[in-house]
């Protein structure tokens, strides 16, 4: 008989009450959620568009190299290409920000998250180094 061999979890049955249970604890969250997706979103439309423009920019310059290169046309999608790449990385930076405002007791780090054998194990182990003979 295989010992490491597990169980089979029993499956959990979907009732509207649980659900209108997690509607009301995740209530207060939702903005927050809402605001990080759409930064997310927004953050990753500007890195997916930011390359094109990359391709424009080095079509205007080696368009250029033969007949001179128009440094207006060059400037302007340089410095579009400059923004779009910093509303990027403010967006991503602000749904990271607001995505790890959690509620507190959730997987989101701290002492109140970490299972009851890690604190544990973390305090013999320090128990273990105050000692100074073995």
């Amino acid at each position: 008989m295989n010992m490491h061999h597990k169980a089979a979890l029993p499956q959990g049955k979907f009732s509207p009450a649980g659900l209108k249970k997690l509607y009301f604890f995740c209530k207060k969250y939702i903005p927050a959620v809402i605001i990080a997706l759409i930064c997310a979103v927004g953050g990753t439309v500007f890195t997916i568009i930011g390359p094109d423009k990359l391709s424009d920019l080095t079509d205007l310059i080696t368009e250029g190299l033969m007949t001179g290169i128009d440094m207006d046309a060059v400037t302007r999608v340089a410095v579009l290409l400059t923004v779009m790449y910093l509303c990027s990385a403010l967006l991503t930076f602000t749904g990271n920000i607001v995505n790890g405002r959690r509620a507190p007791g959730t997987m989101c780090g701290g002492s109140m998250t970490s299972p009851p054998q890690w604190r544990q194990r973390a305090f013999k182990i320090s128990a273990l180094r105050t000692k100074v003979h073995g």
